[in-house]
């Protein structure tokens, strides 16, 4: 249970690195012959996929952030859970629903509707069982998530079976861990992935902002900076190793370390639209790519009759999707929390000592 307050800070990177993933997908989706035919902005954005590793890091530092103090507690397992799962699943659900009816009208044609019987439990569930892709195709980052949920929750029956099983999950991954392309992603590539040491990475990054206060913030935040920009220059040279993007998820571990370490001891005053950028980030992640694709398709039309460059067209097509995310998140993702936490709120439980607490505490 936390009562520590939020970062806005790691909140706004959350918002800029939903855009990033936005943004490069963008970029492809005009690289299509249906659209321009043209990567508008490729050169720029080739690299907002990495906004993903942003996410995993952050993932890892924030839930020992907020759950640090239930290791080794089993009575706060069920609270934990029940956080977790209200953060994941119900909200998604919505949008998957939603983009599974679409797809049984024939609408959309990027993405896979589920058939087979562990096609929709990979869908509902969000565990892999083989290679099928997931209606919403970002979804599959949320498996990852899924997993570094339940051995935390591991962490919290026991700190002597969650650490033990916790860093042979991560030793296993260096030994025999890839990364794995959209359709050829398989349960032992989702469950082995790389992409699992960006949870390692934020664990660490939360211990070194814990450990190190606010005097190391800044110097932590210009080494990320610098050693992120150096890591990407080797990379457009052509120098990459079989784990290359660990280098950029240790930067972001600097970063997030030292972002998080700079504001604790501040109060800094919320800037609205990267506050709700960050709010909506996990809605402006699940719905982007359809309403990139729509905008697209509406952009298409449009040019019939006013021409655009494609400057123009890349800019107004990204502007709809983060607002179509927004609208979202205003929309459908706080409704939905908000619903759930109030009924949460009228259950209460009785401490051992008699106390009487209400199950949205924290």
């Amino acid at each position: 249970m936390s009562d520590r307050k939020p970062l806005l800070l790691l909140q706004y990177g959350r918002g800029l690195a939903a855009l990033a993933v936005a943004a490069f997908h963008l970029s492809l989706l005009l690289g299509d012959p249906r659209y321009l035919g043209v990567p508008v902005f490729y050169d720029l954005t080739w690299r907002g996929n990495l906004g993903v590793d942003f996410f995993f890091v952050l993932s890892g530092f924030i839930i020992f952030y907020a759950h640090e103090r239930d290791i080794g507690r089993p009575e706060r397992l069920k609270s934990y859970f029940a956080k977790r799962f209200t953060r994941l699943y119900p909200v998604y659900w919505v949008y998957v629903s939603a983009m599974c009816i679409l797809l049984a009208l024939n609408f959309g044609s990027a993405t896979s509707f589920p058939q087979a019987v562990t096609d929709w439990l990979s869908t509902l569930l969000l565990v892999r069982f083989d290679s099928f892709e997931l209606p919403i195709t970002p979804a599959w980052s949320l498996m990852h998530e899924v997993t570094f949920y339940a051995l935390f929750g591991l962490l919290i029956m026991s700190r002597r079976i969650g650490w033990p099983l916790l860093a042979l999950w991560m030793v296993t991954i260096l030994i025999a861990g890839s990364y794995s392309e959209e359709g050829h992603r398989t349960a032992f590539s989702t469950y082995f992935s790389a992409f699992n040491l960006d949870f390692a990475i934020g664990i660490a990054a939360f211990y070194a902002s814990k450990r190190c206060g606010s005097r190391l913030a800044v110097p932590a935040i210009v080494a990320g900076v610098l050693v992120l920009a150096g890591w990407y220059i080797l990379e457009t040279h052509g120098i990459v190793y079989r784990l290359h993007p660990l280098g950029y998820a240790a930067c972001f571990g600097l970063i997030v370390a030292g972002l998080a370490s700079f504001e604790r001891e501040r109060n800094l005053r919320p800037i609205a639209i990267l506050k709700l950028l960050g709010d909506a980030s996990y809605s402006i992640y699940l719905t982007h790519l359809a309403f990139l694709g729509v905008a697209c398709k509406v952009a298409m039309v449009a040019m019939r009759f006013v021409p655009l460059p494609p400057a123009a067209v890349y800019v107004v097509v990204l502007a709809a999707a983060i607002i179509g995310g927004c609208l979202a998140h205003l929309l459908v993702e706080k409704p939905v929390l908000s619903f759930i936490r109030r009924k949460d709120s009228r259950r209460e439980i009785y401490l051992p000592t008699g106390e009487i607490r209400s199950t949205h505490a924290g």
